[in-house]
């Protein structure tokens, strides 16, 4: 499914599951490595970030002199008002970044419990020797049918889990509606894909 190594498989081939069932776990320990170092990142970029805001509040409170040996002059204290205010926005930037991050480690870590999307049986497990792209398993429901397609990066973002869409058929050209119940982080490659909204 994502290159990853399979941890654990809780199924059996025949073995009759209900939606959520756990199916199988992925190993995340890098991950989870990771998304601590980030975490330790963006708690740092955090305490830089509010340090500099402590440190503008205080030029902005400081009175500007005549004499530069009392204090800051007006074109002093301006310039480092200025320079202040872009150390910050690199800071807020920083932040988000590292934030982002994190955040996307942690949705892949929560992501490596896989469960049933639909009540029904095992059919086949392929274990620890599938290729990207191809099920580990697969789980054939007596009334639903589960398709898994592929969009392009830049519909990611216009595409909700729970979202009702339209399919057709590449078979029969038949239409159907369909509930998205899975949107995978992990890229597809060398895959077709056709989103029209």
């Amino acid at each position: 499914r994502n290159g990853k190594q399979i941890e654990d498989i809780f199924v059996e081939v025949g073995q009759s599951v209900k939606t959520g069932d756990v199916l199988l776990v992925f190993d995340m320990e890098e991950e989870k490595i990771d998304m601590e170092l980030k975490k330790t990142e963006a708690q740092e970029a955090k305490l830089a970030l509010s340090k500099a805001e402590d440190r503008l509040a205080e030029l902005q409170s400081e009175t500007p002199t005549e004499n530069e040996d009392e204090g800051y002059t007006e074109v002093q204290l301006s310039r480092l008002i200025r320079n202040k205010k872009e150390e910050i926005s690199e800071l807020e930037l920083n932040y988000k970044q590292l934030q982002l991050e994190y955040e996307a480690l942690n949705k892949q870590v929560e992501e490596a419990t896989v469960t049933a999307a639909i009540d029904g049986i095992v059919k086949t497990i392929n274990g620890t020797g599938v290729q990207t792209g191809e099920p580990v398993l697969v789980v054939a429901g007596e009334d639903k049918l589960y398709v898994e397609g592929v969009i392009d990066e830049f519909s990611y973002a216009n595409v909700k889990k729970g979202s009702m869409i339209t399919a057709i058929s590449w078979d029969t050209g038949n239409t159907f509606q369909a509930r998205i119940t899975e949107i995978s982080t992990y890229p597809e490659t060398g895959s077709s894909y056709n989103l029209s909204s």
